[in-house]
């Protein structure tokens, strides 16, 4: 796996594209943590983290991915 980091489950890459017609490369990754604020078990570094990780990837990435989307698989989420 590209991110070296406790949190990040799964990472694929999509194509977008919007009304200019730009293509842009998209980072996915999939987490186990609550991304939710408000939620009792948020842990804000936890993200933060994840987050400066998949930015450090972002920076060396050699498909010059455009955009980072942080999705969690956690189905507790409310």
């Amino acid at each position: 796996m590209p991110i070296n980091h406790p949190n990040a489950k799964s990472i694929w890459f999509t194509l977008e594209s919007g009304v200019d017609n730009a293509i842009e490369n998209v980072m996915v990754v999939e987490t186990d943590l609550h991304l939710n604020s408000q939620h009792p078990d948020h842990d804000s570094a936890a993200v933060r983290s994840l987050v400066e990780a998949a930015q450090n990837y972002m920076e060396k990435d050699i498909r010059h991915v455009n955009k980072l989307r942080i999705v969690s698989i956690r189905s507790d989420q409310a």
